[in-house]
C-alpha cells in the first residue's frame, strides 16, 4: 500500500488566524485542519493525529483568544515534540506569541515594523522572520480595482444623502462605549449616518447598549452587525471608524479610508496592552487617519470623511503598505515549502527574509 504524500497542516482557530493561513490552502501540499474537536487544546491529541496524516510540518495562525491561543500552542508543542517544522503567521501585528517548550522555524510578519517589534519582546527567544504583506488580503488585491469602482459609483448615487460612517468594534466593550460617547458630537454635527458593526466576541451588543447610547445621544444610525464585513462594505460608507478593527484594512480596498481612535487611555491603551504599540503601523505610514486626543474629533472626523485631498493620500499610502497592486500568496507558498522540505512549484512575486 502507498505511503499518502508528505503535506504542510494549516492550523489556526479564530477568524483572523484562519484568514491568514487559509490562502495557502489553494497550494498543495497545504491543507487546511480542522480545530473543532473538544480535544483540540490537548497536546496529545496533535501528537497522534500528526503521523497519519504524514504531516512534516505546521502552519499555525496567531489568534488573539484565550481559546484560540490554547488550541495553537498545543499543535505547536506537538510539532516540536515530533520534530516537526513550524512557521506562524501573524494575522495582525503584535500578535505572535512565544510557547514555551515549543520552537518556531519561521515567523511570518506583515512589516519591517513587527519584525522590529517581535525582537525587542522576545529577544533571543525570537525566531527567524520573513516579511510578507498579508495573503490573508489577496481575494481584495484581485478585485481592487473593480470594488473602488464600484465604491465611487455608489458615492455618486449618494451625492444628496447623508454620509455614511461605519462604525467597527472591537471585543472590549468599554472601549467601545467610551469611544463612541466622543466622536458622537462630531458625527451629528456633520449630518452622518452611523452604521454600527459590532465585534463578533462583544458580549453587549446583544444587550442592545450601543442602540440604547446613541438614541440617547441623537446618532442617526443603524446596525448592520448582522452583515459580513462584504455586504458592510458594499453599502460604500465613506469613512471607517474604529480603535483597531481589521475591517478598516479590508475597506482600504474599497478606497474607504479609516479613522483610528486609539485614545492614551481606552483604544490606544488596550492596543498597547494587547500588541505592543499604541496606534497602527499603518497609520504612521499615513494609511490611516488616526487620533490620540481628545477634544479635537470634529476637526480630525471633517478632514477625514470631507477632505478629499487628505482621503486620496491616504489611500495612495495605503496602497503602497498593504501592497495592493500584486498577489502575495504564491510568492508565501513558495517559501514555507521549501522550509517544510516539500516540492513546489509556485511563482515567486513577493519574497524579503531578514
Amino acid at each position: 500500500m502507498s505511503q499518502p504524500p508528505a503535506q504542510c497542516l494549516l492550523i489556526g482557530v479564530d477568524g483572523g488566524s484562519r484568514d491568514a493561513i487559509s490562502p495557502l490552502a489553494a497550494y498543495p501540499p497545504f491543507a487546511v485542519q480542522a480545530t473543532d474537536s473538544p480535544h483540540a487544546d490537548q497536546v496529545d491529541y496533535w501528537v497522534d493525529l500528526y503521523e497519519p496524516l504524514h504531516a512534516t510540518g505546521i502552519v499555525s495562525g496567531t489568534s488573539d483568544s484565550p481559546a484560540g491561543r490554547k488550541i495553537e500552542s498545543a499543535a505547536r508543542l506537538a510539532a516540536s515534540r515530533r520534530n516537526m517544522k513550524v512557521a506562524a503567521i501573524e494575522d495582525y501585528p503584535g500578535n505572535y506569541f512565544d510557547v514555551p517548550g515549543a520552537h518556531t522555524d519561521l515567523l511570518i510578519a506583515e512589516s519591517i515594523f513587527s519584525g522590529k517589534l517581535y525582537r525587542e519582546r522576545l529577544g533571543s527567544a525570537c525566531p527567524p522572520i520573513a516579511i510578507y504583506c498579508s495573503a490573508r488580503y489577496d481575494h481584495y488585491r484581485a478585485e481592487a480595482e473593480a470594488l473602488r469602482l464600484a465604491t465611487q459609483a455608489s458615492w455618486r448615487r449618494q451625492q444628496q444623502a447623508a454620509p455614511g460612517i461605519l462604525w467597527a468594534g472591537q471585543p472590549e466593550s468599554r472601549d467601545c462605549l467610551e469611544t463612541l460617547r466622543r466622536i458622537a458630537p462630531a458625527v451629528t454635527a456633520l449630518g452622518a449616518m452611523l452604521l454600527i458593526k459590532a465585534h463578533p466576541r462583544d458580549r453587549s451588543h446583544p444587550q442592545g447598549v450601543y442602540t440604547r447610547l446613541l438614541q440617547s445621544l441623537g446618532v442617526d444610525h443603524s446596525d448592520v452587525t448582522g452583515l459580513s464585513v462584504a455586504q458592510s462594505l458594499a453599502l460604500a460608507p465613506r469613512l471607517i471608524i474604529t480603535q483597531f478593527s481589521s475591517v478598516a484594512v479590508e475597506a482600504g480596498f474599497y478606497g474607504i479610508p479609516a479613522l483610528h481612535l486609539v485614545y492614551c487611555d481606552v483604544g490606544g491603551a488596550s492596543l498597547q496592552r494587547k500588541k505592543g504599540f499604541e496606534v497602527p503601523p499603518y497609520c504612521l505610514s499615513g494609511a490611516g487617519f488616526y487620533l490620540k486626543r481628545a477634544g479635537s474629533e470634529l476637526d480630525m472626523l471633517r478632514t477625514a470623511l470631507c477632505d478629499e485631498a487628505a482621503r486620496k493620500s491616504v489611500i495612495g499610502c495605503f496602497d503602497d503598505f498593504f501592497a495592493t497592486r500584486g498577489i502575495v500568496t504564491p510568492a508565501l507558498a513558495d517559501h514555507l515549502a521549501r522550509l517544510m522540505g516539500l516540492s513546489s512549484t509556485f511563482s515567486t512575486i513577493i519574497r524579503g527574509l531578514v
